[in-house]
């Protein structure tokens, strides 16, 4: 099954910081500006952020995918019905612990180019391109910004998941049916909206 993957804007949000500049004038007094979206998505540990994220969701994906098509076969089954609903909410909480690792770790390495350049610079004040209210062309030095960002080493190591229990689905004899409680919702109805700012798999839609 394809499945598109769109930059999530959590992660566009939480990178916009500053950037450096490389001003003819390079006083103590003067201001650099950088686009941040572009030192994230140019910058090769930008790219491997985005590709660990992507693998890890397409793998989830695929999991769900092959559960969905069982619970075809056995639409019936209320324990295949329950480990769908629960590997889908336990990736949930997978892809959003994996992107904050991302924001973090890319975080960190952006802000210590920020700071590399301006002390080269000798600036006083580093910003954003989108909060900078107007600026000329020599004031823009993100390509210096994703330059220095390259020589960091990072590496996104996938988190440890922690060990899932699931209870045993009791079957109810015939006596006790009447008693019951009420049947387990299926998984691909009670499954969260996906929001599309985040890269969470896909709840499979039931044919």
């Amino acid at each position: 099954m394809h499945t598109s993957y769109h930059l999530p804007s959590l992660l566009l949000t939480a990178l916009l910081l500053g950037g450096c500049i490389s001003p003819a004038d390079s006083s103590d007094s003067a201001v650099a500006v950088v686009d941040s979206a572009r030192v994230f998505k140019e910058s090769e540990p930008g790219k491997a952020g985005i590709k660990h994220l992507e693998t890890l969701h397409e793998s989830m994906q695929t999991e769900l995918n092959a559960l969905q098509q069982e619970l075809q076969a056995k639409p019936n089954d209320e324990a295949l019905q329950q480990k769908l609903q629960e590997k889908y909410m336990a990736y949930q909480q997978r892809i959003s612990a994996e992107q904050q690792q991302v924001i973090n770790t890319l975080n960190e390495a952006i802000q210590k180019a920020l700071d590399a350049c301006r002390v080269q610079k000798k600036l006083a004040l580093i910003v954003g391109t989108d909060v900078a209210l107007s600026h000329g062309p020599s004031a823009d030095i993100t390509d210096a910004v994703i330059s220095e960002v390259n020589k960091a080493k990072v590496e996104f190591q996938p988190i440890e998941p922690e060990a899932e229990v699931t209870a045993p689905v009791t079957q109810p004899t015939p006596a006790e049916a009447p008693q019951a409680a009420p049947p387990t919702q299926n998984a691909t109805q009670a499954a969260p909206t996906q929001n599309a700012t985040q890269a969470a798999p896909k709840a499979p839609a039931k044919k």
